[in-house]
């Protein structure tokens, strides 16, 4: 027979809120602090169980406030449910007091943007425990979650109210570790501050996040006139300097020795400038100087104070000074830098944050953090001292009344029971070990999906490499082609110019290319008596190719660039023959205007005798880095060719 019914799931467990601490203040006797936490604990239950029309008796006890009224000896054990199930375990004994309520999850932040509906089967267990020591109370606080192994909503860490009230109690108040947990930030401004920090940092039972805030640096402002606030019987303003800059720079005044005063003033360094235009001080001055010249000021700081009053009862906020940054930094090998952000687990970093990452947006940071940091309790260790919750206390009274009891029946009874609740705690186990299993196949689920990922990245890099160099290389040859095409534009806007008479272009080339050739007389006779007909335009790309030759041995063009003079009538440097040199010398000399004879000892050709010819001779001049042009446009006398 089939059956059609509603799966019965798995239940799991784990913890969300914790809190362990001591009382702080001592004020009053230990039991009046002891009764005073109590009667919170119980004003607090009263407030949420407001809309029942009556309360149990066992707990309309007197406010907190009227502490005197009560005492531990009207302290005993009650339970009840209404809705919610409460157990209350007092034993005297031990001076514990221990708190148990059960109920079913009821949404949270209902009447919000951010309201949760109510979860089925998900049932909150608060415990709450006060131990009474000589000297002090110690109190320790959680939350325990219950809920069916798939169920996948989120779970808020909420804070009972109640934490909050006893740490703003003045007769009661809590202490972690030496350190004061009212909702107020540690500032560490002094080397004297360091040990306050090491107590929390590297404790073994702090178990709540430790958050280091680092003041923020300084940066350079814009200093307006408005701002210097000039005394009025100054000698000279700087707004009436800065238009007299004006006025003279208008006219094109040369700032040389001879300029005026405030001309002057400008080779000052700017904060001697300023002190002497606003008659500045020397304590002034020195302020101005020790601020970064002046032109600095303070980076907002992130709003730790508020941070601290946020995270009561969740964490502790610990503020470094900038004076104090370097040492910090040293002692406790955190390498701490202006405005970081660092969040610590059990003496190990966790979270860092830097102060460009929120310096733009530092009130939504700061609401992000928060939520991040209260939710960092949820799951995690959490140590409670010599605290027994409800049922661990409920077994250890079990174990003292057995001790107790002389009747056989008695005894099997308590036996019984203890047998019980270490049974209920078994199970419990077994809950937290469900939940702990399942996020253990989350986080191996997470790490392989990790894993895959990260490959995947690597895969996307190595692509994305490839794409860049393919980027670059294409990036280069546009580069290439775009200065290859601006050579050739240049080169035909000076082509346009090259004169068509020969007797134009040694007067055009003096212009154009004086500052690398150098032109002898020998080279204007030789054109103005060359009875034929050259090409103008193979003659001007000719001296065209020796300024870039000159420009290429000088070290200022590429031998690339250098290249493309050379495309359009196939241009090469020649040595001229040993033998020619020797046998011809005369014919290869040339005379500069100082006196100064050169052998023309090199040649670049065009074309051939039958056809059109053009030889230009020349030679280097490492003194002068110049080009010394001797000879053209038809050939000099050769071994092959002695006429």
């Amino acid at each position: 027979m089939k059956y059609q019914t509603t799966n019965l799931q798995p239940i799991k467990r784990y913890p969300t809120y914790q809190f362990h601490a001591d009382t702080a203040q001592k004020k009053l006797p230990v039991s009046q602090v002891f009764c005073i936490c109590v009667l919170e604990t119980l004003r607090w239950l009263r407030s949420r169980l407001q809309k029942f029309d009556s309360l149990p008796a066992d707990i309309c006890t007197p406010e907190p406030e009227n502490y005197a009224d009560f005492s531990t000896e009207q302290l005993h054990s009650f339970s009840f449910s209404m809705g919610i199930h409460v157990d209350v375990l007092y034993l005297e004994n031990r001076g514990l007091w221990s708190f148990h309520l059960s109920e079913p999850d009821a949404g949270a932040n209902l009447g919000t943007p951010r309201e949760r509906a109510a979860v089925n089967g998900r049932i909150f267990e608060t415990d709450i425990s006060f131990l009474m020591h000589k000297e002090r109370v110690e109190v320790g606080i959680r939350t325990i979650c219950s809920e069916p192994s798939d169920s996948s909503a989120p779970c808020e860490v909420f804070r009972p109210m109640v934490v909050r009230a006893l740490a703003q109690n003045p007769n009661v108040g809590f202490v972690q570790n030496g350190f004061v947990l009212d909702g107020k930030p540690m500032e560490i401004c002094a080397k004297g501050d360091f040990a306050h920090f090491a107590a929390l940092y590297q404790a073994a039972d702090f178990d709540m996040p430790l958050i280091v805030i680092a003041d923020s640096g300084t940066a350079q402002k814009t200093l307006s006139l408005d701002a210097l606030n000039i005394p009025d019987n100054s000698t000279l303003s700087l707004r009436s300097t800065q238009n007299d800059l004006l006025h003279f720079s208008g006219r094109n005044v040369q700032m040389n020795e001879a300029t005026s005063e405030i001309t002057k003033e400008m080779h000052i360094p700017p904060n001697r400038w300023l002190k002497r235009m606003t008659g500045m001080n020397r304590a002034d001055a020195g302020k101005t100087e020790s601020a970064g010249s002046g032109l600095t000021e303070k980076l907002p700081v992130f709003p730790y104070e508020d941070l601290a009053e946020k995270l009561l009862g969740y964490g502790a906020v610990c503020f470094v000074a900038q004076r104090c940054l370097e040492e910090f930094s040293r002692k406790f090998k955190l390498s701490l830098r202006n405005g970081d952000f660092l969040i610590l687990r059990h003496g190990s970093p966790a979270e860092r944050f830097s102060y460009g990452q929120y310096e733009k947006q530092m009130e939504d940071f700061a609401r992000k953090r928060k939520q991040e940091l209260r939710q960092m309790l949820l799951r995690s260790a959490f140590s409670f001292g010599d605290i027994l919750f409800y049922s661990d206390a409920k077994i250890t009274a079990l174990q003292e009344n057995q001790k107790e009891t002389l009747s056989l029946e008695e005894r099997c009874r308590i036996l019984q029971q203890e047998n019980e609740e270490l049974k209920k705690q078994v199970r419990e186990f077994t809950q937290q070990n469900a939940d702990m299993r399942m996020n253990s196949e989350k986080l191996r689920t997470t790490q392989k999906q990790l894993r895959t990922a990260q490959d995947d990245l690597d895969g996307m890099k190595t692509y994305c490499e490839t794409l860049r160099r393919e980027q670059q290389e294409r990036e280069s040859a546009y580069q290439q082609a775009a200065e290859r095409v601006n050579f050739y534009r240049q080169k035909a806007d000076l082509a346009a110019s090259f004169p068509t008479e020969k007797d134009a272009i040694l007067s055009w080339a003096e212009k154009q290319f004086s500052k690398n050739i150098l032109f002898t007389q020998r080279a204007r006779n030789s054109l103005r008596k060359f009875d034929g007909k050259p090409d103008c335009a193979i003659i001007c790309d000719g001296i065209l190719y020796l300024d870039a030759y000159a420009q290429f041995r000088q070290g200022s063009l590429d031998s690339e660039t250098f290249a493309l003079y050379s495309e359009r009538y196939c241009w090469n440097i020649t040595f001229c023959g040993a033998e020619a040199l020797r046998v011809y010398n005369h014919d290869y000399l040339a005379q500069t205007a100082d006196g100064k004879k050169y052998l023309l000892n090199m040649h670049i050709k065009y074309g051939v005798k039958v056809q059109e010819l053009v030889r230009i001779y020349f030679c280097w001049d490492d003194a002068l880095q110049k080009v010394i042009l001797g000879y053209l446009p038809d050939h000099l006398p050769t071994l092959k060719d002695p006429t």
